[in-house]
């Protein structure tokens, strides 16, 4: 069974995900990931971590990130960490070429287990 949560402001949406819930949790993240949108995705990827179990666990898909600056990649590193320490499989997804670039320059691309788009 999926369920899908969404998470928006409707006053100052500039970051949006939508989350589906099943075997492995995915967490769909479209807009801009800065300063703004960073702490309520930290929120969720930390809800979501503490929800499942087992290796496959939580699986983060930019595909539709227009936008990453440090604070999305602290983010995005501690929710990797939270899952490691909670025995969770954790995974960023649907990368571009420039954000693999972005990763591999900063030394984070194999900590985040991070994978171009298909």
């Amino acid at each position: 069974m999926n369920r899908q949560l969404r998470q928006e402001d409707p006053d100052f949406a500039p970051c949006s995900w939508h989350v589906i819930l099943g075997a492995v949790v995915i967490v769909c993240v479209h807009g801009d990931l800065d300063s703004l949108a960073a702490p309520a995705l930290a929120a969720c990827l930390d809800q979501q971590t503490g929800r499942t179990v087992g290796p496959d666990g939580v699986e983060v898909v930019l595909t539709h990130v227009t936008f990453l600056d440090a604070h999305g990649i602290t983010t995005l590193l501690a929710a990797a960490h939270t899952a490691r320490q909670r025995a969770v499989g954790f995974r960023i997804t649907g990368c571009s070429p420039r954000l693999l670039r972005l990763f591999d320059l900063v030394g984070v691309r194999a900590e985040l287990a991070a994978i171009g788009s298909a």
